[in-house]
C-alpha cells in the first residue's frame, strides 16, 4: 500500500512523535504519522478541498510504503471497531476512546477505510468521529520502508 502525507517533502524519522494517549483530541492520539492511501477516493487531500481547510500540494508531500510484515488493523465497519474491545477504554467518552498505546503494542498502523469512516463516524457512543476521511495512522515508524 502506498501512502501519502501532506505538509512535508520527505519523511524524517527523527521527527516522528511516539503515540500517546495524553492530549487526545476527538478520538485521535497525540503523535504518529497521518497518511491516506495514494489511490483513496476520499483521502486527506479531498477532505481538505471540500472543507476549504488547506491546499494539499504534491510539492509539499511525500509517499511512503509499508514493510510486508506490517501489522495493520483495518476498520471497514462498526463491527470491526467493536471486535477490538481490548483497545477500547471502559470509560469511553469524547476524549477517551481508544487506548492507542495498547494498540501500538499489537499493531503498527490503523487503516480506517472510506467505508469504515462513514460507518464509524458518529453513530452510537463508540465512534471515530473526527477522522473525516480514509486514513492510515502509522503507530510505529519502524514499519515504514526506507
Amino acid at each position: 500500500m502506498n501512502l501519502i502525507h501532506y505538509g512535508a517533502t520527505t519523511f524524517d524519522p527523527s521527527l516522528f512523535e511516539e503515540i500517546s494517549n495524553r492530549e487526545m483530541t476527538r478520538n485521535k492520539p497525540k503523535g504518529g504519522l497521518w497518511t491516506s492511501p495514494v489511490d483513496s477516493e476520499y483521502g486527506w487531500k479531498e477532505w481538505c478541498k471540500d472543507e476549504n481547510f488547506r491546499d494539499c500540494s504534491k510539492d509539499e508531500s511525500f509517499i511512503i510504503s509499508l514493510k510486508e510484515d506490517t501489522h495493520i488493523l483495518e476498520i471497514n465497519n462498526r463491527i470491526d471497531l467493536e471486535e477490538f474491545e481490548w483497545i477500547i477504554n471502559a470509560e469511553w467518552d469524547w476524549l477517551n476512546g481508544i487506548d492507542f498505546e495498547e494498540l501500538k503494542s499489537r499493531y503498527d498502523a490503523v487503516h480506517l477505510t472510506d467505508t469504515g469512516q462513514w460507518a464509524t463516524r458518529g453513530y452510537g457512543e463508540k465512534n471515530l468521529y473526527g477522522w473525516d476521511c480514509e486514513s492510515v495512522l502509522i503507530l510505529n515508524k519502524e514499519c515504514i520502508n526506507e
